[in-house]
């Protein structure tokens, strides 16, 4: 098996604790023992090469570029077979296995092979010895040549979060010089570790630099600059107007052979109907429903360096097809370009009946909606059944998000149908909210129509989805997992009418957060954007010997990809999982390693496994397990996933039936969002137990009209999901600030925050917060009043210098159960109340 070892390239100041870093990577495990160095000349032949460091062994070696080096530096000896190279003072020794001279001026390069941008950097000879453990650190002006076909890169450090008590925003900047005259752009940002500049940057070279703000002068504090480069891409080829699907995905597939390539779409109305599945691997069929597996029109495995213009081109996809999926593959963007649909995904109809004594409703279908004769499968999933929204397609208020229905809805007369209630308590209790002219649409968890105009990716680095726009999906309208570094920028995912819906997004695991910005979502049916550092398959890690799997779940299995280190074929389930199977560990999803566990116990309880292993786990995020399972393969699955550096920006979410966002990370960074129309939480960041989240931020964001649903209980919700009580405190959140948001509304709760330490909500400004006749409602508490704040199990949770207005008398902060320090100073209320 091909390892896959990772370094961090470090500058060499210290400031505030401030590390600038690039990751690059080494494949092939024989690059421990020799590497690869070229000789570029007449001759231009390969020649193994081991290394050593001349003088200072344990000294710490900078990377160089070797063809900026002066041949004159390059001295070689014949009888010892090296080459000695003088580099800033210091001298470096290349051993050749095989030499034969070139002529004078030839240059030697030595390339981190295989590389899929192409640069080539000298491999430092300590940091070799050393079998990739050591930290680099970079000389002073030594330029890092990554050259990458991404024009939006992330651009990461490490540093101190925090300068007394609060968060430390930190400066970017990017100019084409090193001196900075001529700037790019300057943006601030907190807590992330990284930055992506929303606007995509041209081919050229640039410089970046990063300050943390513990100043306002702008001529000092500033790290080494850093250099990189954007390639543009040596191939173009072009999809022309008219293509159908076949023929785009021909276009597609020559240049993923052939990258760094871009595809370039003739700007026009392409109207297709993808009919073939191009990919041996498949995502989950559970993620479509039914076991469906419907084909996509861009489908890409191990595809490198390849970027799809849509030049403004729309896309109509004409039936039950995915967008995009996209597997194991590094360095791709897709933009500029719109999909759409003209089928009915999700079958709407304008209510002309209620019947609470019956438990029944009567719709009449829009036109051009499919009947339940022609789509039964639209009309069979029962469990998740069918949502109500007014005429503006919002969430109707006081109405459950979801009603489940008994049975496919019956026909009455012309377009018009019956449904039966099976939760007759729903439409009891809210009739009083559902009215003739309000609307219902179906969720069709069944049938291809599930995985119609959905975007998917598993195993894949930098993925970036700029200026993409597209209206509902059948199902979820993204589901992405296990990726790392990915860009939603400028991208709009907004309905072609109010009476059109998408599931909502799954962004699940990855060891980065997505970077979301100037994004726009609406008309979910389920919850917005969902960035998750839930595991995939399993439940938690209750020890560090222990893991708690889920039954009858599908995992993945090894598969033969070229130049890939990935596993993603299915072969088994979690039920086959027995005792002397091996487990190997990984160090994170991307970077392998190879100590192997192996299973003593594994023990089959409702609706779970509990697998014991031979000894501890460290922190590690993929496992594969293998033996003996058929045909020799393996199969991997997640035990934790902790996701860092997960950024949301300047995005709108409206008309979200459940909650705005539901999100998980540490270092996670919610500003200059707007939440309008929202079901249940306007944002809601919960740990998932096996994840570590710690560092929050959330400020600047508005968030208007939560709960119109009535089922939860805040505008705002921090805490841990748990599974139980007694780990509360083991993976409860940390380091949590709540900053200057204005939030309208006029039910419930402000702030539900539970199982958090280190708590600041401070400058916040809430509006219309009395009591109504709404509150809480649910079958074991009722109704309740209104609170500001609902504290539970927190410590250290400051509420201050925040402003209440139209507010019922003399509120003030909730606090339910254990809390361990609380201070409330600094509030006002605009009925005259001051703390």
């Amino acid at each position: 098996m091909k390892k896959l070892a990772k370094f961090i390239l470090s500058t060499g100041f210290c400031l505030v604790g401030l590390s600038v870093f690039f990751s690059c990577s080494i494949e092939d495990e024989s690059a421990l023992k020799e590497m690869e160095i070229k000789v570029f000349g007449e001759q231009n032949r390969n020649i193994p090469v081991s290394m050593a460091k001349a003088g200072k062994e344990d000294a710490l070696v900078p990377y160089a570029l070797l063809d900026k080096i002066d041949v004159s530096s390059q001295v070689y000896d014949a009888a010892r077979k090296t080459v000695t190279v003088r580099y800033s003072g210091n001298e470096y020794v290349f051993t050749l296995g095989a030499y034969e001279a070139t002529k004078n001026g030839s240059k030697i390069s030595l390339p981190l092979a295989p590389r899929l941008d192409g640069d080539t950097v000298m491999m430092p000879a300590a940091f070799l010895l050393k079998e990739f453990q050591a930290k680099m650190v970079i000389g002073e002006n030594l330029e890092i040549y990554v050259p990458t076909v991404v024009t939006n890169p992330t651009l990461a450090w490490s540093g101190e979060q925090y300068l007394n008590g609060s968060p430390l925003d930190y400066l970017v900047q990017i100019a084409k010089d090193k001196n900075f005259r001529s700037i790019v752009l300057t943006d601030k940002v907190a807590f992330t570790g990284q930055y992506v500049p929303v606007d995509a940057l041209t081919p050229d070279e640039y410089w970046w630099r990063v300050k943390p703000m513990t100043d306002p002068d702008l001529s000092t504090g500033w790290s080494e600059p850093q250099w990189f480069k954007i390639i543009a891409p040596e191939k173009e080829y072009t999809v022309k107007a008219g293509s159908t699907a076949e023929q785009i995905h021909n276009v597609i597939q020559e240049a993923a052979q052939n990258t760094p390539a871009l595809v370039k779409f003739e700007k026009g109305e392409y109207h297709v109907s993808p009919s073939f599945q191009y990919l041996k691997c498949q995502p989950d069929p559970s993620q479509y429903g039914g076991g469906v597996n419907p084909p996509g029109l861009i489908e890409l495995i191990g595809a490198k360096n390849l970027v799809i213009e849509g030049n403004g081109s729309t896309v109509c996809i004409d039936n039950e097809s995915s967008i995009l999926k996209a597997f194991v593959s590094k360095n791709l963007i897709l933009r500029n370009i719109t999909f759409t649909t003209h089928m009915p995904l999700k079958p709407a109809g304008r209510i002309v009946g209620v019947n609470t004594a019956a438990s029944t409703l009567q719709f009449e279908l829009l036109e051009g909606q499919v009947t339940p004769e022609e789509k039964p499968d639209y009309y069979k999933n029962f469990n998740e059944g069918f949502a109500v929204t007014d005429s503006s397609g919002a969430t109707k208020r006081g109405v459950l998000t979801r009603m489940r229905h008994a049975q496919i809805p019956g026909k009455v007369s012309g377009r018009v149908y019956q449904v039966t209630v099976t939760e007759a308590r729903s439409v009891a209790s809210f009739a009083k909210d559902l009215a003739v002219g309000d609307f219902i649409y179906f969720v069709p968890k069944q049938g291809g129509a599930y995985g119609a105009m959905g975007i998917f990716a598993e195993y894949c680095e930098d993925l970036t989805l700029y200026n993409v726009r597209k209206t509902e999906s059948g199902g979820y309208s993204y589901i992405i997992k296990n990726c790392e570094k990915l860009k939603f920028l400028k991208f709009i995912d907004k309905p072609r009418s109010v009476h059109d819906h998408s599931e909502g997004g799954l962004i699940g695991s990855g060891r980065t957060g997505i970077w979301m910005e100037d994004c726009e979502f609406w008309n979910y049916s389920d919850d917005g954007p969902q960035n998750s550092t839930e595991p995939i398959e399993i439940y938690m890690k209750p020890s560090s010997n222990m893991l708690i799997l889920k039954q009858d779940t599908e995992l993945r299995g090894s598969m033969n990809l070229p130049d890939m280190n990935f596993a993603l074929a299915r072969y088994w389930k979690t039920n086959n999982i027995r005792p002397g199977d091996q487990l190997m560990i990984y160090t994170n999803q991307i970077d392998p390693g190879d100590v192997r566990y192996t299973v003593k116990d594994a023990v089959f309880r409702a609706g779970y496994i509990s697998v014991t292993l031979d000894r501890s786990i460290p922190e590690s995020t993929v496992i594969e397990l293998s033996k003996p399972f058929p045909s020799g393969k393996t199969v991997v699955v997640n035990t934790s996933s902790r996701q860092t550096g997960a950024a949301y920006r300047n995005c709108l979410f409206k008309n979200i039936a459940r909650n705005g966002i539901y999100g998980a990370a540490a270092d996670f960074l919610i500003e200059n969002c707007r939440f309008e129309d929202i079901g249940e939480t306007g944002l809601r960041v919960a740990d998932f137990v096996t994840a570590d989240c710690a560092n929050i931020l959330i400020r600047n964001n508005v968030i208007e009209r939560s709960n119109l649903n009535c089922t939860a209980l805040e505008a705002v919700s921090i805490g841990v999901l748990m599974y139980d009580r007694a780990n509360t405190w083991k993976n409860g959140m940390k380091n949590v600030y709540i900053l200057n948001n204005r939030i309208i509304d006029r039910n419930k709760v402000g702030f539900y925050i539970w199982a958090t330490d280190n708590l600041l909500i401070e400058g916040n400004i809430l509006e219309n917060k009395k009591y109504t006749n709404y509150g809480y409602h649910s079958p074991s508490w009722g109704t309740t009043q209104n609170e500001i704040l609902r504290l539970k199990d927190c410590r250290n949770a400051v509420f201050q210098n925040n402003s209440i207005l139209d507010t019922r008398p003399l509120p003030v902060p909730y606090i339910k159960t254990a809390v361990d320090g609380f201070k409330a100073a600094g509030n006002m209320f605009s009925n005259g109340y001051k703390d």
